[in-house]
């Protein structure tokens, strides 16, 4: 099937089309266009905006006239109109883009129609035994087995003129009480199914009403029952998106008034797709970090940095090579990207040479060490009710402990920085182009005969002693490497609360306090 868009551009030999964009770049617009400009074919539109008003009860009309009215709003007497004029005026009255869609009634009407039709074509042809079989399936009957099939635990009775939903344990009762989630499964296996053939359906928002375990399952369903149609996705649920098989992707842009888009077909690229949608779907610059969607640092990024759209994305790698690749991708070229990534033991030169690449590293090794900054402290104490003075003393306690800890671990801590200098140094063996085993091993055996472990360990040793003499307590946090170092600090126990309560509550704090921002940001500094 061929599809028209916008552009003189068109699509053939796809399942479905998925549209995204971001709130307000023209994609119901742009399906509206679709389905005015596609005339050739029967386009059925299901807005986002729609009444699921459910009749309780129903009555048969002629197929036609009920099939007319589904599909164009009222049936057409003068044959003449052309079709695509009269669902216009009748079925959005005139308002395509905004009209509340209510169809609920005519959709009824018509599948008890075709029940009712199909009902008395079995009866006649049994009378006259024409035919020793009989296909007398209606689409109620294909909406009991899909609906039940979707939903196990709810069954659906058809009566004369009326649907009833129960199961074993709860008596049935008019489908129209059905919640908003079934009422909205029934409406759109109804509407698929009732469509005709080699239809183009559109569903603006496909996730409305329904819970992720269903939404994919249900579109995959009607995609199999209705191979002849095509189906256009308008979605915000990324994952929905790229769940579709042999489907094309289009990126509304931006809608400039009298029809005029800026957008574009997607094809892959070293981004995965669900994060190419992430990144499309939004205006805003994108900060790449480490962890996932429950940690600490996706929770103080988004309050620290408001004007960027925060995407975890676990490790420090992908990090780089997604940064990396926004960046030097013309297709984003309306956003930059940045990437904060752990310090990890890094030396300044490398620190510098990821700014230069848009990725930067925090003074502290750990973002719980955030969490141990003077100010801080300072502040939850006093957001727990304690006095200024109580507040101070507590943090001098703390500082003690954190440097005791230091001078306690000072060799473990010490190995963990000889040990990634030395993995750094034999980094370099991977741009080495040997051509034989013995070359690779004899190199290897140069490279760790090159390197003095014992300088290198005592290098760290010092410095850490020079931290200690000099009880610099900040400098100490930018070198401890211990995501549990808020309960070692004594802290938890000062405030009676686990580790994660007074990170929610420090988190409270730094929200409702700007200046405490602003003082954070120069351990987290991404300009």
């Amino acid at each position: 099937m061929i599809v028209k868009l916008p552009n003189n551009m068109q699509i053939e030999n796809k399942q479905s089309i998925t549209i995204i964009g971001a709130n307000g770049s023209g994609k119901t617009r742009f399906s509206v266009w679709i389905e005015q400009n596609n005339t050739d074919k029967n386009v059925h539109r299901i807005s986002a905006q729609k009444s699921l008003n459910m009749p309780e009860n129903v009555q048969p009309s002629s197929i036609n006239k009920a099939e007319e009215e589904f599909l164009y709003g009222t049936a057409i007497t003068d044959k003449s109109w052309k079709k695509s004029i009269v669902k216009n005026s009748n079925r959005w009255k005139s308002k395509p883009e905004t009209f509340l869609l209510n169809d609920f009634d005519k959709l009824m009407q018509l599948l008890f129609t075709e029940d009712y039709q199909k009902s008395r074509e079995y009866r006649a042809e049994h009378k006259e035994l024409k035919h020793k079989e009989f296909d007398n399936e209606t689409i109620l009957d294909r909406i009991k087995i899909i609906f039940e099939k979707l939903l196990p635990h709810r069954k659906l009775k058809i009566d004369a003129g009326c649907v009833k939903a129960g199961s074993d344990t709860i008596s049935y009762y008019n489908a129209s009480q059905m919640s908003d989630g079934e009422r909205e499964i029934f409406y759109f296996i109804a509407s698929v199914l009732s469509v005709p053939h080699n239809s183009i359906i559109i569903i603006d928002e496909p996730e409305n009403h329904l819970h992720y375990s269903i939404l994919g399952k249900l579109w995959d369903i009607l995609e199999q029952d209705r191979e002849d149609c095509l189906f256009i996705y308008i979605t915000h649920n990324l994952d929905f998106a790229v769940s579709r098989i042999n489907s094309q992707l289009i990126w509304i842009k931006n809608y400039f008034g009298n029809n005029r888009w800026d957008f574009e077909l997607i094809e892959n690229t070293d981004i995965p797709e669900s994060l190419q949608l992430q990144i499309l779907g939004n205006r805003q610059n994108i900060l790449f970090i480490e962890g996932d969607s429950n940690s600490y640092d996706l929770k103080l990024y988004n309050i620290l940095f408001e004007n960027y759209t925060i995407i975890p994305v676990n490790g420090c790698t992908k990090v780089i090579q997604y940064t990396t690749s926004i960046n030097e991708n013309s297709k984003f070229n309306y956003i930059s990207a940045k990437g904060i990534i752990d310090r990890d033991r890094r030396s300044e030169t490398e620190i510098e040479n990821y700014k230069n690449k848009m990725i930067f590293i925090p003074k502290v090794t750990e973002i719980e060490s955030i969490f141990l900054l003077p100010e801080v402290v300072k502040k939850v104490a006093m957001q727990l009710k304690k006095s200024e003075d109580e507040a101070n003393n507590i943090m001098v306690q703390i500082q003690e402990n954190i440097l005791n800890y230091l001078n306690k671990h000072k060799a473990e801590q010490a190995l963990l920085f000889t040990k990634s200098k030395v993995n750094n140094e034999l980094e370099t063996i991977k741009n080495c182009k040997l051509s034989t085993l013995e070359n690779y091993k004899q190199e290897i055996v140069n490279k760790v005969s090159s390197i003095n472990f014992d300088s290198i360990n005592l290098e760290f040793i010092n410095l850490i002693d020079e931290i200690l003499i000099s009880t610099d307590y900040e400098r100490a946090l930018c070198i401890i490497n211990n995501k549990g170092l808020i309960q070692e600090s004594g802290l938890t126990s000062e405030f009676g609360l686990k580790q994660s309560n007074y990170i929610e509550i420090a988190l409270k704090v730094i929200r409702d306090d700007d200046i405490l921002q602003d003082y954070i940001k120069q351990y987290i500094n991404i300009e």
